[in-house]
């Protein structure tokens, strides 16, 4: 009876005009999404979400990404057009940075750098110490937009500021994390009286007053998949996982000179505040390794 009535009312609404669909494709909503899938391929082990992460990593850079490093920000029925808006470069690059970690290739961690660049260099506005909605490419306005608080998505500085630390630590650029705490500084007086609304800013507050911890993973790709996945097994909001392939260009980085890679193994470097454990070819001591450390800084 229950199906019948279904097919009834199925009919019945055939008969009607469909609403409209929203397929557009929004290069922000995608690094969201991004980042979603590599924490579920690297957390959960399950291989559907390394394909998935593999896959949209492949959309970015067909559809969203174009040249001189910046981005579109819709892409739809294959042709991609507007240019991206702020919040469009730091949730691609924290999406990327999070792909990088799941799928140990470092050509991401160099791309979400590149965008980061693109991003500093056309919406950073040096009167407010933040990053401004839009920039050169899209109509002026009499004021700026800054997003600083979270709305149904997390604000685009707060992510910007959380990605520049994280990229600082990586990349040993100075000028990344003092641009990051400047966004800080801003919001600051704002976090007391309105908590709920920097929900994502203060996370990254956290990450700001901490030592920053970090596990380098050197080796080929499928060897260090073990190691990656047991040292991001514990929840350490703060931990920032690089892995390092043999010859990839991050190699010369200040965080990463002076660490063995072999092929043939995974070698794990757990670090806080440049201050390393020794290394270990074994996933359970490096899990380990990472909890102790987060023990002895919280």
């Amino acid at each position: 009876m229950l199906e019948r009535g279904r097919a009834a009312l199925l009919a019945a609404r055939a008969q009607r005009v469909r609403p409209g669909r929203d397929d557009k494709q929004l290069a922000a909503w995608n690094g969201l999404a991004l980042r979603a899938l590599s924490a579920g391929a690297l957390l959960l082990g399950q291989e559907r979400y390394a394909e998935a992460t593999a896959r949209l990593v492949a959309f970015i850079r067909r559809r969203l990404v174009r040249e001189g490093g910046r981005l579109w920000r819709t892409s739809r029925d294959g042709t991609s057009h507007t240019p991206g808006f702020a919040e469009d470069y730091a949730n691609v690059a924290d999406g990327l940075l999070a792909a990088y970690a799941a799928l140990a290739d470092g050509s991401l961690l160099l791309l979400a750098r590149d965008l980061m660049a693109s991003a500093v260099r056309d919406f950073w506005d040096d009167a407010s110490g933040t990053f401004a909605d839009t920039g050169a490419e899209h109509d002026a306005t009499i004021v700026r937009p800054h997003s600083l608080t979270d709305s149904a998505t997390p604000s685009a500085n707060a992510v910007a500021a959380d990605v520049l630390l994280r990229l600082a630590l990586l990349t040993g650029d100075e000028d990344l994390d003092r641009r990051a705490r400047s966004i800080l500084r801003a919001v600051a007086p704002a976090l007391d009286r309105q908590p709920a609304a920097f929900g994502r800013m203060l996370a990254t507050v956290d990450r700001a007053e901490s030592a920053p911890i970090d596990a380098v993973v050197t080796g080929a790709a499928d060897r260090t998949l073990a190691m990656r996945r047991a040292i991001a097994a514990p929840y350490i909001p703060d931990l920032v996982l690089a892995p390092l392939v043999a010859g990839e260009a991050h190699a010369a980085w200040p965080l990463f000179q002076g660490k063995m890679v072999r092929e043939t193994e995974a070698i794990a470097f757990v670090c806080r505040g440049y201050s390393c454990d020794e290394p270990t070819t074994d996933p359970i001591r490096a899990r380990e390794q990472v909890e102790a450390i987060s023990r002895a800084g919280s």
